[in-house]
């Protein structure tokens, strides 16, 4: 016979029911952030709030580009970090355009933590907090990290949840289509690749690390690309690629000893198979 547990003066209801109940209001309640990631819907007004960065100067939050970039990060997450990497990688890609790259925190989060977050993942662009989390409130922001993107008219134009793939290609894509540079067609090519079977095995995820290391190589953030390249090796330590790119990020950096040591690791992991992969590896300048 199921408990029975009191609702109130004179009701009543089986423990077994109630429990049920809660946890449909809780899965209710978590909706909203898991699926329209803010409180508003895309097309509605932003609100343009004045933050304070961690210099203290009052900054808005959408200013008067065409396009707005904003993320919401908090300290001592990795996902936050690595988004906001991937940001910095998207500054670099959109230099010279009328785009505006912020992120945004908690005003309760120390303001030392945040500068050496901003610092690790490379990220230059004004960092907001939010003094009595007004903002998170509007936005009704519950997950971290999650970025929106606004148009000239400060319109909510699209926003993205934090994922592992793709996600600095989805948030360029959404920008360039706010700056009217593509269509909805090649929008869509993005966003909704044809369906393929994924790989979620440490090797795979370990070539992932890697191939994004050497995109942070490329972009010239070579302590990024180390850290990353350094992920992907603990991950895969047999596999060539990534000692392969770990050896032409030490070398980037100029670590010579480092570097030799990672290029005969990647040649004995790969002695057949990887020579095209490991032809691209360059002595150190002091070898």
């Amino acid at each position: 016979m199921a408990r029975k547990t009191p609702l109130g003066e004179g009701a009543w209801m089986p423990r077994t029911t109630m429990l049920a109940t809660i946890a449909g209001l809780a899965l209710f309640l978590a909706l909203p952030a898991a699926a329209g990631a803010f409180a508003i819907e895309v097309g509605e007004p932003l609100p343009d709030d004045e933050l304070p960065t961690l210099a203290g100067a009052p900054t808005r939050l959408l200013g008067q580009a065409r396009a707005s970039v904003f993320i919401f990060v908090r300290t001592g997450q990795d996902a936050s970090l690595d988004a906001l990497t991937r940001l910095a990688g998207l500054q670099k890609q959109l230099a010279g355009r009328p785009v505006r790259i912020v992120a945004v925190a908690s005003g309760d989060e120390p303001v030392a933590a945040l500068r050496a977050m901003a610092k690790q993942s490379g990220f230059d662009g004004p960092v907001l907090l939010d003094r009595g989390d007004a903002l998170y409130g509007k936005l009704g922001v519950r997950l971290h990290p999650v970025v929106g993107i606004g148009d000239a008219q400060h319109r909510l134009a699209a926003y993205e949840h934090f994922r592992k793939v793709n996600m600095e290609a989805r948030v360029l894509a959404q920008v360039r289509l706010v700056l009217g540079e593509i269509g909805q067609a090649e929008l869509a090519q993005v966003l909704e690749p044809e369906c393929a079977p994924v790989d979620t095995g440490e090797e795979a995820k370990a070539g992932l690390d890697a191939r994004f290391a050497r995109k942070l190589l490329e972009m010239g953030m070579v302590e990024q690309a180390v850290a990353r390249a350094r992920q992907a090796v603990e991950r895969a330590p047999r596999a060539a690629e990534p000692h392969a790119v770990l050896a032409a990020a030490l070398t980037a950096k100029g670590d010579c000893a480092g570097a030799a040591k990672e290029q005969q690791l990647a040649r004995a992991a790969a002695p057949q198979a990887g020579a095209i992969a490991l032809a691209s590896m360059k002595p150190c300048p002091a070898q």
